[in-house]
């Protein structure tokens, strides 16, 4: 079970991150 929460935790902070660098990149291209 807690391998379970800690995969669900590395894939959520991969995705927010993924999601932070295309905004940044985005606020760039402005």
């Amino acid at each position: 079970m807690i391998d379970l929460i800690r995969t669900m935790k590395l894939a959520l902070d991969r995705e927010i991150s993924g999601i932070l660098e295309s905004v940044s990149s985005f606020s760039l291209n402005i």
